[in-house]
Order: structure tokens, then sequence, then C-alpha cells
């Protein structure tokens, strides 16, 4: 399963990003150290940017796809931008739910 440890890899990054925040930030607004006073916030806005065109191109979206099919979806390595495609592919190959085996 993917779930558990993508969300303990996240929580990690998450957890580093912050102590990191609250050790620089006193030193971005000391006059003798980064004196940035108003501008403390483009740093972390450039971060921001740069995850946000990150996961524009990585992250895939998921919306009404079912979990079985996201799991055949990044075993078969799909690029995140062909997910809805595939998905759509996969639901035309897949016989129907009702469908009896005979």
């Amino acid at each position: 399963m993917l779930r558990p440890k993508t969300l303990a890899l996240a929580r990690c990054a998450y957890d580093l990003l912050s102590f990191v925040q609250a050790a620089a930030g006193p030193y971005m607004l000391d006059p003798r150290f980064g004196n940035l006073e108003g501008f403390t916030a483009f740093p972390a806005a450039g971060c921001t940017a740069a995850l946000l065109v990150w996961s524009f191109f990585r992250l895939p979206k998921i919306d009404g796809i079912p979990a079985p099919l996201l799991d055949v979806l990044f075993a078969r390595r799909v690029p995140a931008r062909q997910f809805a495609d595939q998905a759509a592919e996969l639901r035309a190959e897949a016989p129907p739910s009702g469908a009896a085996k005979g």
C-alpha cells in the first residue's frame, strides 16, 4: 500500500520544513542578520510558487477515479497529465460489473 508511506513522507517533510521556518524566521526579521522587515514573506512566496508549478505538472487529477484503478495507473507508471485519458481507456476495457461469468 502506497498511501501510508506517502502520508508518512508528507508528514516528515512538513515537520522538517516547519522546523526550518521556525529557526530561520527570527533571523530574517533581525536587523543584524536578514533585515528583511516587510519583505519577510518573499522567500516563502518563492517556495510556494515553485511548489505550485511542480504540483501542476507532477500531481495527477484523480477526481472520480476509484482506488483500484488508481493502483493500476500507478503500477503502470502513467504520467500525471495522462491519468484521466488512461483511466477512461481502462474503464472501456473492463467488463461491466454486473456481467455474468460463464
